[in-house]
């Protein structure tokens, strides 16, 4: 059980070390902040990039917008605000 776990977390790095490498220095501190604040997030979007990747389909480096870009494309749902304001 604990190997299981190891061997996930190695897997995960390599995969997040490899999505670095299509980042650029502002996409890079973008990816940092969002993994802090939300892990499950900065996960799905380091696999994206890899398969990106892996299918060719990168041809330069991901800066900050394109990043930008990659976030909202994966959750666009979560982009709405969920309050209503109520005035008397």
């Amino acid at each position: 059980m604990k190997e299981d776990k190891e061997k996930i977390q190695k897997q995960i790095l390599e995969m997040e070390n490899m999505a670095k490498q299509y980042l650029s220095q502002e996409a890079l501190v973008r990816f940092g902040n969002l993994k802090s604040a939300h892990p499950d997030k900065a996960f799905q979007v380091s696999a994206v990039i890899c398969q990106l990747a892996n299918e060719g389909h990168l041809k330069s480096v991901i800066n900050d917008q394109q990043f930008k870009d990659l976030l909202l494309r994966i959750e666009p749902e979560n982009r709405q605000s969920s309050f209503r304001i109520m005035r008397k």
